[in-house]
């Protein structure tokens, strides 16, 4: 009788125990079925949010509504400032997201590493080769790049702060051309403010502009993409979704995570990737009429020395800044791994050429920036 009685409490505490389990919500957005994180009680995508956000800065970024945006289920996706805002007024700590013994395994894998091997000391002789020309121009591109970014317009576009919050949580098709055809003109923006680029001619400007917009543009979206976590907000991803396709999608989505994490090293590469000669596999739209041959070969000829010298001039300075950040072999693993993502998005880039929408915003585009070109290089009368 005893055993019995036992037996029935232990199932009945069980019970109780699921149950009350089960039924605990998330402090931050209210699911259920939530645990104990790092301090406080959240569900399974707070905690990886939390996780994945942990260098947010909330004095440096902002609110893109009003600051405080409600958090339940449904809506943790629209604000990620409001969303880690709450994770830490919840009572998250930072330093709870760490195991104790990685440091360990860090201090173990600091007493096994073997010396360099003395044949390696000159190319680590690099680590503080780059001269101050080139550090200037390094500044330079960087503080352009940011400078002319079109982040702060996309997030205000996503916004919509004088819409009700159902209607912020979709965006149609042109609204999504709008926002990508910003990253794609700022690209010209981005170069004409390099003094390589304006010493050109106007007729390799215009093969640079029509020959590499499509996928240079595609690579600095990848950052921007990154620099704004705009796959974490649910209306840019359903539009995304509906017009590019779930293949895409998830293609693009793996390519963000590959992206190398240093914003320096990406914004140089996106240089590089300006002034190759042969990076774009999209054909200039003019190739495809019926003009004389005498034209359109004089169309497919840059002045390939001076074109050689300007890229080569930026890949230098990548390769040798890379080396000087990481060393010689993880710089050479770094640099390899920016190549293959880059390559990767040229498939998806043509993918995305033969959808009519994207083609004809490029289109656009590209006769714009040409227009404007030749209107720049015009003779004033």
């Amino acid at each position: 009788m005893n055993n019995n009685s036992n037996l029935f409490l232990c199932k009945a505490t069980r019970n109780t125990y699921e149950h009350r389990r089960s039924s605990l919500l998330c402090q931050v957005c209210g699911d259920r079925n939530a645990r104990n994180c790092f301090g406080s009680v959240s569900c399974a995508p707070c905690k990886m949010f939390f996780r994945r956000n942990l260098d947010f800065d909330l004095v440096i970024n902002k609110c893109i509504y009003d600051g405080n945006c409600e958090m339940h289920e449904n809506s943790r996706h629209a604000c990620r400032y409001c969303r880690f805002k709450k994770c830490l007024t919840v009572g998250m700590k930072k330093e709870l997201t760490r195991p104790p013994r990685l440091n360990q395994k860090k201090r173990i894998g600091k007493q096994i590493t073997p010396p360099l091997i003395r044949r390696l000391d000159l190319l680590n002789s690099n680590r503080s080769k780059l001269s101050f020309d080139q550090w200037s121009i390094l500044s330079n591109v960087t503080h352009v790049y940011d400078q002319i970014s079109p982040l702060p317009k996309i997030l205000n576009s996503l916004s919509q702060s004088s819409f009700p919050p159902k209607k912020r949580l979709r965006i149609d098709g042109a609204t999504l051309a709008d926002m990508l055809g910003l990253i794609y003109r700022s690209i010209y923006s981005f170069l004409e403010r390099i003094p390589d680029f304006t010493m050109m001619s106007i007729h390799d400007r215009n093969l640079l502009i029509e020959r590499n917009l499509h996928n240079v543009g595609s690579t600095s979206g990848l950052l921007i993409l990154r620099d704004g976590d705009l796959y974490s907000n649910y209306a840019f991803c359903r539009a995304n979704l509906n017009t590019y396709g779930s293949d895409n999608f998830e293609g693009v989505s793996k390519l963000l995570n590959r992206l190398d994490m240093d914003r320096v090293a990406v914004k140089l590469f996106v240089v590089v990737l300006a002034f190759s000669t042969c990076f774009d596999v999209v054909r200039p739209s003019n190739m495809t009429n019926n003009i004389q041959l005498s034209k359109s070969t004089n169309r497919l000829h840059f002045n390939t020395i001076n074109m050689f010298h300007i890229q080569n001039k930026y890949i230098d300075m990548l390769f040798i800044y890379m080396v000087y950040r990481y060393g010689y072999i993880e710089a050479s693993l770094r640099f390899a791994a920016l190549l293959f993502t880059a390559l990767q998005l040229c498939v998806h880039t043509m993918e995305a050429a033969n959808i009519q929408e994207h083609g004809d915003m490029l289109d656009t585009i590209i006769a714009d920036t040409t227009r404007k070109l030749n209107v720049e290089d015009d003779p004033v009368v």
